[in-house]
């Protein structure tokens, strides 16, 4: 969760993932279900993945246990022919543990993870003059701010090509080589080391699935962004998103 290799001999989570495979631990799959999909989850964080165990975990016997994250297998297991969670359970499950993007007219009261939210979208908007350019979509459980750029001309193009996407699936970008798409990851407190510009291991999770799909990730970081003035939070992102 926190990125952390301690380089042991032998490795740490080696010897963790050899205890999930252990032929005795069926009694504690049963008696604690919440357990193995919980590990495997913060293995899938350092990119470490148990075939055998998603398929057991996505089982959908095992389902009506206790719900497995399953969207990160479509981004780093492609390979992967086991069980997965069937799709209507899947974008139920999306609506139900998806955080949604704040709105400055609705009608809970704003959090400071709102303000911050609403903050980038504001210097955004003022960035590229057109509120039809940006696109705030969830490619996870987070709102991210999607951009797309035409490389030829360095201009700020509308975003395209997700009229179909349903909530829950992975938002693969449509890409010819001519655009660069970028997601605006916003990171308040609790996704960063406290006092730090440092993401924790679900952001660094997260860049990396980014990537493998084709967004270049782009941080607005709480603690860099909400100490500056009007004009420099501008070009803060200004020069971040260009």
């Amino acid at each position: 969760m926190f990125d952390f290799d301690p380089k042991t001999e032998p490795d740490i989570y080696k010897a963790a993932f050899d205890e999930l495979h252990r032929t005795d631990r069926q009694a504690e799959y049963i008696k604690y279900p919440r357990c193995l999909p919980c590990a495997l989850y913060y293995l899938s964080m350092r990119n470490i993945y148990s075939y055998k165990l998603m398929d057991k975990v996505l089982d959908i016997e095992f389902i009506k246990e206790i719900f497995g994250k399953d969207v990160s297998i479509d981004v780093e297991c492609p390979d992967y022919k086991g069980k997965r969670l069937p799709l209507e359970l899947r974008h139920k499950a999306a609506k139900w543990l998806t955080d949604f993007a704040p709105e400055h007219e609705q009608p809970k009261k704003i959090t400071a993870a709102d303000k911050l939210f609403l903050d980038t979208v504001d210097t955004i908007k003022e960035i590229v003059k057109d509120e039809k350019l940006i696109s705030s979509k969830h490619s996870s459980q987070f709102s991210d701010i999607i951009l797309c750029k035409d490389k030829e001309t360095g201009k700020f193009i509308q975003p395209r090509g997700f009229e179909n996407y349903i909530l829950g699936d992975v938002m693969f970008p449509l890409n010819d080589g001519s655009l660069q798409w970028l997601a605006v990851v916003i990171l308040g407190w609790n996704n960063t080391f406290r006092e730090s510009s440092l993401p924790l291991g679900n952001i660094i999770m997260k860049e990396r699935q980014l990537k493998k799909i084709g967004y270049t990730p782009v941080f607005v970081i709480w603690y860099e962004f909400m100490s500056l003035s009007r004009e420099d939070q501008i070009a803060y992102v200004s020069k971040k998103i260009n």
